[in-house]
This record gives structure tokens, C-alpha cells and sequence, in this order.
């Protein structure tokens, strides 16, 4: 594996079951792991729902392989990477010699990763409302 082809940063999230102040029982994502990765394309495709035009991206991410790794699979991990998260859909352990985990993951088609791109930030700013603080995001978008 060559080190200096992981130049990209992501994030493995892992869902786990949280208690708020109250003692309501929850499902939270919760920061697993960060390290540089491979990031590759594997393939896009652009579909129409609800008279948008939408995109889904395949990802393929290869990790260097470490001991906290060992319990990684496609059901309770997730992955963020450039603002977009991914979920992850296969874990291979590259001819089981641990050297190298290549992640195949898909990017969630969601509102606020369609509005923002992935590399578009968005600012949030409170306003009032008869007594009621409110928060309200802004997107801005930026035209090339």
C-alpha cells in the first residue's frame, strides 16, 4: 500500500443508542475513527424524483488497516467525507492479510447535502418571532 496516496480525511461514525438530560433513549451518530484515506469514484448516476434531478455517488475509500478497525461493517458505521456522508455498503479486509480495508460506500441523497453540495457552507443566523427564539438556516450558493 502506498502511504502517500492517502491524502483524503474521513470520518467513521458509528450509530449508538444515547440518553438525553430527560432519559429519552435515542439513536446518535457518534465520531468512530478519523484517518487519511484513498478516495476513489466507483461510479455516479443521476436519477429523477419529485421533478428534481438527483445524483448518487459510489465511493470507494481504502484505509490502512488497525486493530479498532477489526469491528467495522455496513450496518451500524458510516462514513463523512468533503461534507456529504456516505453510507457504507461493503467492507473488504483486502485478501484477509489486514493490511488495507477498501470501504465501498453511497452518498445519502438528502435535502441538506443536495443544497449544499458537499463544498458549498451554509450560515445559520436566530431571528425573533413574537417572544420565540428561532433558528433558521441559510443556504448561500455560489455561482461558477
Amino acid at each position: 500500500m502506498e502511504i502517500s496516496k492517502l491524502r483524503s480525511r474521513i470520518t467513521i461514525q458509528r450509530s449508538e443508542v444515547v440518553t438525553d438530560a430527560i432519559g429519552n433513549h435515542t439513536n446518535a451518530w457518534v465520531d468512530f475513527w478519523s484517518c487519511a484515506a484513498y478516495a476513489n469514484l466507483a461510479s455516479g448516476k443521476e436519477y429523477g424524483a419529485a421533478g428534481q434531478t438527483l445524483g448518487s455517488d459510489t465511493l470507494v475509500f481504502e484505509v490502512r488497516w488497525c486493530e479498532r478497525l477489526r469491528e467495522l461493517d455496513s450496518t451500524k458505521f458510516r462514513i463523512l467525507f468533503n461534507g456529504a456522508i456516505y453510507n457504507i455498503t461493503s467492507v473488504d479486509d483486502v485478501q484477509f492479510r489486514h493490511e488495507k480495508l477498501k470501504l465501498t460506500a453511497t452518498r445519502v441523497p438528502n435535502k441538506s447535502n443536495d443544497l449544499l453540495g458537499g463544498g458549498r457552507a451554509a450560515e445559520r443566523t436566530s431571528f425573533a418571532v413574537s417572544g420565540e427564539a428561532s433558528d433558521v438556516e441559510l443556504v448561500r450558493t455560489k455561482r461558477r
